[in-house]
């Protein structure tokens, strides 16, 4: 790679938010940064859609109990289940990928764009307003 400018006062920001941010897990963040940008567009749409699907319906389960515990319970195992089957969410990975970035992955900010964010974006629109609140007015109106 061509060598990267001088930053002002000799401050490489990525380097210092890097080494800022070691947690003992710089390897796992990277290698899941890397992942995400290197799924299909599809694969990645596909992986939007199921996850705001289980979002969009963790939030709607919530809205209709009373109880604290209960709401609780209602997005405990939605979300328990897109993190355990890796999907993806848009606003996640707004924090996955740079900290993966900061952490050493060779992404650059255009690739996690483009790579990442538009599809998975995309599908959670579409996850979202087809197929839970689409859904939910044809079956119930207004």
């Amino acid at each position: 790679p061509a060598a990267a400018a001088p930053r002002p006062h000799g401050i490489d920001a990525r380097r210092y938010m890097g080494a800022m941010a070691k947690t003992g897990i710089s390897a796992s963040a990277m290698g899941v940064a890397s992942a995400k940008v290197a799924a299909p567009f599809g694969v990645a749409f596909a992986r939007g859609v199921l996850c705001n699907w289980l979002v969009c319906m963790a939030v709607w389960m919530a809205t209709s109990q009373k109880e604290l515990v209960s709401k609780a319970a209602a997005v405990l195992f939605p979300i328990s289940g897109f993190v355990a089957m890796g999907l993806e969410h848009s606003v996640a990975n707004m924090f996955f990928l740079p900290f993966g970035m900061f952490q050493g992955a060779e992404i650059s900010v255009g690739k996690a764009i483009t790579a990442n964010l538009i599809p998975v974006t995309l599908g959670n629109l579409v996850g979202g307003a087809v197929f839970v609140a689409l859904a939910y007015h044809s079956a119930y109106g207004n």
